[in-house]
């Protein structure tokens, strides 16, 4: 009786020690899933960020493209104007020699 009595307490130890193990092995994995999960996250916010990055650049390059075109189109107002004040200026001075 005594040794039934022992054999069923060292089954019990042995069942509990398998539960233990069990529970630490699952908290093990457990945390490998959430640092795994930590990574994608650092991962996706890097990606993030490039992205945020690349559509910052492209709204500059296009700020400047955008800037240039304005400065073309007032460079060319101004030099049509200084051509045509120099046209008025050389009518003006064929009309005093003709006078």
């Amino acid at each position: 009786m005594v040794y039934k009595a022992i054999k069923v307490l060292l089954v019990y130890k042995v069942i509990k020690v398998l539960l233990v193990y069990k529970v630490i092995k699952v908290l093990l994995v457990y945390k490998v899933i959430k640092v795994l999960l930590v990574k994608v996250l650092l991962v996706y916010k890097a990606i993030k960020v490039l992205l945020v990055y690349k559509v910052i650049k492209v709204l500059l390059v296009l700020r400047v493209i955008k800037v240039s075109l304005v400065y073309k189109v007032i460079k060319d107002i101004l030099d049509n104007k200084v051509i045509k004040v120099l046209l008025v200026l050389r009518v003006i001075k064929v009309s005093l020699v003709y006078k």
